[in-house]
């Protein structure tokens, strides 16, 4: 280009009248065909190599070399260049120098053996502290094998490689052709505490579409049915109040709703950044036909109505049996 933009050469010695028109005429083609690349080329933003190549290529002046943009990106400088896309399905580590996903590893909470997601601070459990020292990976996935109907396994990463049977972690409720319902029996956070599961693949509740409402009405309605079974309650007897919602990201890697119902153990697993409730994943879906997970940011203005409901509730079951009987 920079030749291009010199002064025009003079034809060469020696040659005809003929052949230095023909030598004029070549060059001033040549002229306009660079010209035309490097002014298509600013217009759409490209680089000269780029303007005849439909933006595959990009010239980076600062870095002096040419990036294919099948190999390279360029991310917004506000956001996380590796979890910009998926904001809670990766995590990094300070502390490791690390990358993690939440399909491979987990927090192993050291006091209980309760696997967390990644971006938990305390154990929903035992409310113990957990740090980035405590990941380990999944390995078989306790709920990933009762769906499979194998029993005493455990993950890996728990109690950071100890032996331990894991045959008492769930009780089998209920099985069907499409759904399972589990009694939460090693990590209970209220007096029962169900794990609803559908048995098809379904890793978390993004997954979720607007076509799958009817078996998320079913899942609730099979999962309540057990709770009432479970406390030995007639058919016409009230249920107790009971919490039905998702995690997310999930301790698990298979879709569960859970169920449940006052006394709480602890709030920790109804933070309103991890705990959508079941009425707000059905309007999203029956919305959007998705499930939208809500920004960190914006958790902090639903925290507070819903956690005082729940500290009703809870109060009013600790209480006595008179207390309001609802399922939410």
């Amino acid at each position: 280009l920079a030749q291009v933009a010199e002064p025009m050469p003079r034809s060469p010695p020696g040659l005809s009248v003929w052949g230095r028109s023909c030598h004029r005429a070549a060059l001033d083609g040549a002229t306009a065909v660079a010209h035309r690349f490097w002014d298509g080329g600013r217009r759409r933003g490209t680089s000269f190599l780029s303007a005849g190549s439909l933006r595959t290529h990009s010239h980076s002046a600062s870095l002096q070399n040419f990036i294919h943009d099948r190999t390279q990106k360029n991310f917004c400088k506000k956001l996380s260049p590796f979890w910009a896309g998926s904001p809670r399905s990766h995590w990094h580590s300070p502390t490791l120098q690390k990358f993690f996903t939440n399909r491979t590893h987990k927090k192993f909470c050291e006091n209980c053996g309760k696997p967390s997601a990644l971006l938990l601070e305390h154990c929903s459990f035992c409310e113990h502290l957990l740090s980035d020292e405590q990941i380990r990976p999944v390995g078989r996935d306790p709920l990933v094998t009762s769906v499979l109907g194998v029993t005493g396994t455990r993950p890996s990463g728990a109690r950071f490689g100890a032996e331990r049977d894991d045959s008492g972690c769930f009780e089998e409720l209920h099985r069907s052709f499409e759904i399972l319902v589990l009694q939460q029996r090693q990590f209970p956070c209220g007096q029962m505490h169900l794990l609803a599961v559908p048995k098809g693949t379904c890793y978390d509740m993004r997954q979720l579409r607007r076509k799958q409402i009817p078996m998320l009405r079913k899942l609730r309605a099979v999962g309540l049915n057990c709770l009432r079974s479970s406390l030995g309650l007639a058919s016409k007897d009230p249920l107790p109040p009971a919490v039905c919602g998702f995690s997310y990201p999930a301790d698990y890697n298979h879709l569960h709703m859970h169920i449940v119902t006052p006394p709480f153990k602890n709030l920790l697993l109804f933070a309103r950044q991890t705990f959508y409730p079941y009425a707000e994943v059905e309007a999203d879906l029956e919305r959007v036909g998705v499930v939208r997970p809500r920004r960190i940011a914006d958790s902090a203005d639903l925290e507070g109505p819903f956690l005082k409901r729940l500290m009703e509730v809870d109060r009013a079951a600790r209480s006595g049996p008179d207390s309001d009987s609802s399922a939410s």
